[in-house]
C-alpha cells in the first residue's frame, strides 16, 4: 500500500509515475553523489590538497552532463578569501607517547605553528580555582588565573575545563582561543570538540585532548608538539551555478542551494570527510538537478547554486548575493539543503514560522505523500529564522527562503567520523518527493 500511495503522490504532483524500482532512483542517485563527494580523493572538500577545487569540478561536470545552462562561459563564480590551513605532518607526544591526530587530539584552528620538544608542564585545576565564586569575585579570580598562565616557561594542562567553562557562562567552540592569554596549553575535554576553519590566528596555541589520554591527563609531565599552520590570504574558492530554463520564457526563478565545502584536513592524517555536512545536501541538490533537467517547470527557471566556503562563515552565499546573476527579487523562493543523510525522524524547516503560507504547502505536500491527514513524516518541524546556513544571506536581502534539513541518523558533525558509510539515507526518497511536491505547489500561486 505504501508503494501505491507513493506512486499516486507522484501523479498528483504532475510527475510521470514509474515502476517501484524507479521510485528508488532518488536514493540511488543521492548515494552515488554522496559516496563520491565524501570520498578520500576530495580530502574533506576543504582547503588542503585542492579538495574544494576538485569537488567544484565534479559538480560542474555533473551540471554539464545533465545539460544545465550557465550564466557565462562556465558554471563557476570565483572569489578570493583568507583561510588558515594545516597542511604538513602533525606530531604531538605526551611523556614520549605519540598521539593520533583526529583520534586523540585536535589542535585549536586559531593556533599558530608549533615546534617544541619535551617541554615541562604545569597543571591547573580550573574548577578548584573558582570553587564557590560568582559575580565580581569570579571575574576577579579569572584575572588572577590569567596572570598565572602568563608564565610561558610551561605548557599548561588545564583540568576540569568543561566545568570551568560552564561556570564562566562561556559557550561555543571558539571560547578558549578568545579568552586565554598567549601561551601553550593542553585542555583535556570529555568529548571531542567540533573542529572548524578560521581566517585568522589568535595568541594561545591549544591542543584539545580527549578519550583515554584526557582521562589520564594527571600523569602528563612532558609535551612535544610540531605542526605547521599557514594563513593563506588569497585562497580561490568557487560557487558552482547552473539552471534549467522554464518551458515558457520566464525571468522568475526557484533556487536550490547547498554548500559543497567542508573543513578538509588537519595535517596529513586527520580527514574530515563531511558526509552528512554537507555531501548529503549537495548530493540531494544534484539529484534534483537531474529531475528538473528531465522535467522543467512551466513558469519558473530552476537554479542550482553549490556554495563554497560555507564553513568559513557563509562566504560563498554572501558573495553571491552581492554579485547576483540576476536581480534577487526575481527569486520566487529559495530552498537550502544542508544535512540530508537520514530522515528517519522527520524533516526540519528553518524559517517555517516566517513564511506560514509556504510552510502550509510543505505540510500539504507531506499529506499527499501518504494520502493521509497525518502525513508521511510524523515530524515536520516548523523552525524560527536562523543565520546558520546559506539561506541566511539571501533571506537578509529579502529573498523568501527555507532551510530544510533531515532529522535522524548518527549525528556525527565536524569530526572524522562523519563518513558516507554511517548514513543510511532512510526516507530520502520521500524527502525528495516532499521537495518536488512543494515546488509544484509554489507554481500554483
Amino acid at each position: 500500500m505504501k508503494k501505491i500511495w507513493f506512486a499516486m503522490a507522484l501523479a498528483a504532483a504532475g510527475m510521470q509515475v514509474p515502476g517501484f524500482a524507479q521510485l528508488q532512483a532518488d536514493t540511488t542517485i543521492v548515494r552515488r553523489h554522496l559516496n563520491e563527494l565524501a570520498g578520500a580523493k576530495y580530502n574533506g572538500r576543504g582547503y588542503n590538497k585542492d579538495g574544494m577545487f576538485y569537488a567544484a569540478q565534479y559538480i560542474a561536470r555533473t551540471y554539464s552532463k545533465l545539460g544545465l545552462q550557465s550564466f557565462g562561459l562556465d558554471y563557476y563564480q570565483p572569489f578570493e578569501m583568507p583561510i588558515v590551513k594545516y597542511d604538513g605532518k602533525m606530531h604531538v607526544a605526551l611523556n614520549g607517547v605519540t598521539l593520533k591526530a583526529g583520534e586523540d587530539y585536535l589542535v585549536d584552528p586559531y593556533s599558530r605553528s608549533a615546534d617544541y620538544s619535551n617541554r615541562r608542564v604545569a597543571h591547573m585545576d580550573l574548577a578548584a580555582e573558582i570553587a564557590g565564586l560568582e559575580g565580581a569575585a569570579l571575574a576577579k579570580r579569572w584575572e588572577d588565573i590569567k596572570d598565572k598562565l602568563a608564565d610561558n616557561s610551561y605548557v599548561w594542562v588545564l583540568h576540569h575545563a568543561d566545568d570551568f567553562k560552564k561556570a564562566m557562562g562561556w559557550s561555543g567552540v571558539r571560547t578558549w582561543s578568545a579568552n586565554l592569554p598567549a601561551g601553550d596549553y593542553i585542555i583535556p575535554v570529555s568529548d571531542p570538540p567540533l573542529w572548524f576553519v578560521t581566517q585568522e590566528f589568535r595568541e594561545p596555541r591549544i591542543i584539545y585532548l580527549y578519550g583515554a589520554h584526557a582521562r589520564n591527563a594527571d600523569w602528563i609531565n612532558m609535551v612535544s608538539a610540531r605542526y605547521e599552520a599557514e594563513l593563506q590570504t588569497d585562497f580561490m574558492a568557487r560557487n558552482v551555478i547552473g539552471y534549467v530554463p522554464a518551458r515558457q520564457a520566464s525571468d522568475r526563478y526557484i533556487v536550490f542551494t547547498a554548500h559543497y565545502d567542508h573543513i578538509g584536513m588537519m595535517g596529513q592524517d586527520a580527514v574530515f570527510y563531511g558526509a552528512s555536512d554537507n555531501a548529503s545536501g549537495t548530493a540531494m541538490m544534484l539529484n534534483l538537478a537531474a529531475h528538473y533537467a528531465a522535467n522543467p517547470l512551466d513558469n519558473y527557471n530552476v537554479m542550482f547554486i553549490a556554495c563554497a566556503a560555507e564553513e568559513a562563515g557563509l562566504l560563498g552565499s554572501r558573495y553571491y548575493v552581492e554579485h547576483p546573476r540576476f536581480p534577487l527579487d526575481k527569486i520566487r523562493f529559495l530552498i537550502n539543503l544542508d544535512i540530508w543523510g537520514d530522515a528517519s525522524d522527520g524533516v526540519a524547516v528553518v524559517n517555517g514560522k516566517k513564511f506560514e503560507r509556504e510552510f502550509q504547502k510543505v505540510l500539504a505536500a507531506n499529506r499527499e505523500i501518504s494520502n493521509s491527514p497525518e502525513g508521511y513524516f510524523r515530524q515536520i518541524r516548523q523552525g524560527e529564522e536562523a543565520a546558520n546556513s546559506d539561506h541566511a544571506p539571501f533571506y537578509a536581502k529579502g529573498v523568501p527562503a527555507f532551510f530544510f534539513f533531515t532529522i535522524g541518523g548518527p549525528g556525527y558533525y565536524h569530526n572524522t567520523r562523519d563518513q558516507a558509510a554511517t548514513l543510511k539515507l532512510t526516507n530520502i526518497n520521500e524527502a525528495a518527493l516532499l521537495l518536488k511536491i512543494f515546488v509544484n505547489k509554489l507554481q500554483e500561486d
